[in-house]
């Protein structure tokens, strides 16, 4: 858990890229929005960020951590419906590369509640969506 933003910056390191995210801090975002926006928008963005600080340093003085979608929700409860037919649609986009009934069994723990295969299971959702883009472009 709590790794998407180091990935993110693993990923930015290893092409030479700095990537640098957004203050993710609902306090920050809060104090900022209520700045008008004549002088949120004129006042050199250091100048503002000096000003939080001063009200609200104690957000700048704890741990770096990362940000986790809440994924198993999401799978379980708004793409659930998704799954279904998953097996066969990734063996049959696959030339029966991919077996689906070990593709069924899998998603069947997942929604059974092995949420240790979120991940996993996501993957499987974007192989598919992925291939069915693929398979759709015409040539």
């Amino acid at each position: 858990p709590e790794y998407i933003l180091r990935k993110g910056d693993l990923c930015g390191m290893s092409h030479g890229l700095e990537i640098r995210c957004p203050f993710l801090d609902h306090e920050f975002y809060q104090t900022l929005i209520k700045i008008p926006d004549q002088e949120r928008f004129s006042s050199p963005a250091k100048i503002l960020l000096h000003d939080f600080i001063k009200e609200a340093g104690h957000i700048f003085n704890v741990p770096k951590r990362g940000f986790n979608p809440p994924l198993e929700r999401w799978l379980k409860y708004c793409w659930r419906e998704r799954f279904s037919g998953l097996g066969v649609r990734l063996n049959e986009k696959t030339g029966g590369f991919l077996c689906s009934d070990g593709i069924d069994k899998y998603v069947s723990c997942f929604l059974g509640g092995e949420s240790s295969l979120a991940e996993r299971a996501l993957q499987l959702l974007v192989l598919d969506e992925s291939l069915t883009q693929l398979l759709n472009i015409e040539v």
